[in-house]
């Protein structure tokens, strides 16, 4: 079984057979509003997805880009009010310390920013996913948009479709990881907070199993149905997962005293990734940092994480 079929026995199988190629056409959107807050100009986007689904998307970019530019899909956090969503990353709205995908575009980067399901403008419901949609997970339904997103971007007169990456934090980390498995247009990641071994996230959940990657709201309900929330009956784990991303650029922050992902099932991935890519002599497409916080993006970091995505998409068009 390929690995990518390892991951869907968990997220669950696709509507329809057709659903995941036409994930690849350029989506229809809509923009509706648009302003600029110093230099960087801000569009509101519906992407329809080709479920017949609407995705609310920001859009952000500097208004003095004179030649195609990087781009990069910014996915959010669980955000602590649910109705902010998007507009964290794009600095909207929330913490500025996940503002991400407006700094970004500040440095020259178009940013992408789309909401998770039932995060932000996306007032989905569980009924219209499971039952109306035909999904058996969100994070199945958030694969597909955020591909649809990617589409999107990559077609952009303002984006160089050759030099795209992704990154995000907590629930967006996760998904970054998720979606680059499944699409090789992207050739960079950044992942804040978004992995743990899953039997050291049992340890530290107050159920001692998986019962928070479980749940029907967010995540993969297959994890509870099919396999116990058992780390053990699990057909994959996040240090196979990031293996087999290898040799993909990838930068990690992970901090130490993390308590969604605990740092005892994350310390012995860095190290196995570490050796990974120095086996493959790519040594230099991995960066890891442990800062001494709980689940945050330091703003150190945060800029070692831009200067590495900039590295390795070999920008020259301008990128600060």
């Amino acid at each position: 079984m390929s690995f990518t079929n390892k991951l869907l026995t968990v997220m669950g199988a696709f509507p329809n057979a057709d659903l995941w190629e036409t994930t690849l056409q350029v989506p229809t959107v809509k923009i509706t509003d648009q302003n600029v807050r110093g230099n960087i100009l801000t569009e509101h986007l519906e992407i329809v997805t080709p479920d017949g689904d609407v995705l609310p998307a920001l859009l952000q970019y500097r208004t003095n880009l004179t030649a195609p530019a990087p781009g990069m899909l910014c996915l959010h956090q669980t955000t602590g009010d649910r109705a902010i969503g998007k507009r964290e990353p794009a600095g909207l709205a929330g913490d500025p310390e996940f503002a991400y995908g407006y700094e970004l575009a500040q440095r020259g980067f178009v940013t992408l920013m789309p909401d998770y399901p039932k995060f932000g403008a996306y007032p989905v419901t569980e009924s219209e996913i499971y039952e109306g949609l035909g999904y058996e997970s969100i994070t199945l339904k958030a694969l597909v948009n955020h591909r649809t997103a990617l589409s999107f971007l990559a077609n952009l007169d303002q984006v160089d479709r050759h030099k795209i990456g992704c990154m995000g934090h907590s629930l967006g980390g996760s998904n970054t990881l998720f979606l680059a498995c499944f699409d090789q247009r992207i050739k960079v990641i950044a992942v804040s907070c978004g992995f743990s071994t899953f039997a050291a996230y049992a340890q530290n959940h107050p159920q001692k199993n998986l019962r928070g990657w479980s749940r029907s709201d967010k995540y993969m309900p297959l994890i509870h149905t099919q396999f116990q929330d058992d780390p053990a009956l699990m057909p994959f784990d996040f240090p196979e997962l990031m293996s087999y991303l290898a040799p993909l650029p990838m930068f990690i922050n992970a901090p130490k005293y993390d308590d969604v992902f605990p740092f005892q099932g994350v310390k012995p991935t860095l190290l196995q990734l570490k050796e990974r890519y120095k086996t493959l002599g790519k040594s230099d497409r991995f960066e890891a940092h442990s800062p001494e916080v709980g689940h945050g993006f330091p703003e150190e970091i945060r800029d070692r994480a831009y200067h590495f995505i900039k590295t390795h998409l070999n920008d020259d068009a301008g990128v600060d």
